[in-house]
């Protein structure tokens, strides 16, 4: 299914969502 590839370029994304994160705390 697409659920795996979303998965997947979600958890790339990763790095780019927790420096999002760190930067507006």
């Amino acid at each position: 299914m697409a659920a795996a590839g979303t998965n997947a370029i979600q958890f790339k994304r990763v790095p780019e969502i927790v420096a999002e994160n760190v930067l507006e705390t």
